[in-house]
């Protein structure tokens, strides 16, 4: 007997498997759709500069415009994004429990709004700091999110 493991009360998660394969699968098609990608991020990561962001407080950013790769990371997550929706909707129809539930639609929330925050970031409404901050900003949303489900819909074991 081997007293130092822990049996889970839940089954492996096989749609969080999944998820890994169509966010492999994903990438592969966007990198098959745009064969000049991997030069491009390469330019892009060879692009940062040392900028100012206050007196005082300097960040490496991006020195000019990236569209192709700006473009390539909004694709990969609105399409990631749509799956998040159908993986919550199979959730629910398959009964999950409300962590795992909770856990997806953080996912979805953080997938969309990066969506969103690349977008503003191609159309030039935001610098490269904003983007930064949007995603600071939407991970501490995803993640309150989901504890506030995880709180409101305690499920007792």
């Amino acid at each position: 007997m081997v007293s130092g493991l822990r049996r889970s009360s839940e089954k492996i998660d096989i749609l969080a498997i999944a998820s890994i394969g169509f966010f492999l699968l994903t990438l592969g098609m966007i990198f098959a759709a745009a064969p000049d990608l991997p030069r491009k991020i390469y330019d892009f990561g060879r692009d940062f500069r040392l900028q100012q962001v206050y007196p005082g407080v300097s960040f490496f950013a991006p020195t000019s415009n990236h569209p192709v790769v700006y473009n390539a990371a909004f694709q990969f997550c609105f399409i990631f994004g749509v799956f998040q929706v159908a993986i919550l909707g199979a959730r629910f129809v398959l009964r999950e429990s409300v962590r795992r539930k909770a856990r997806t639609f953080s996912n979805l929330i953080f997938w969309f709004g990066a969506a969103a925050a690349l977008w503003l970031l191609m159309a030039g409404s935001i610098d490269w700091f904003m983007f930064l901050g949007w995603l600071v900003v939407l991970i501490g949303i995803a993640i309150a999110v989901r504890c506030a489900i995880n709180f409101v819909f305690w499920e007792k074991r």
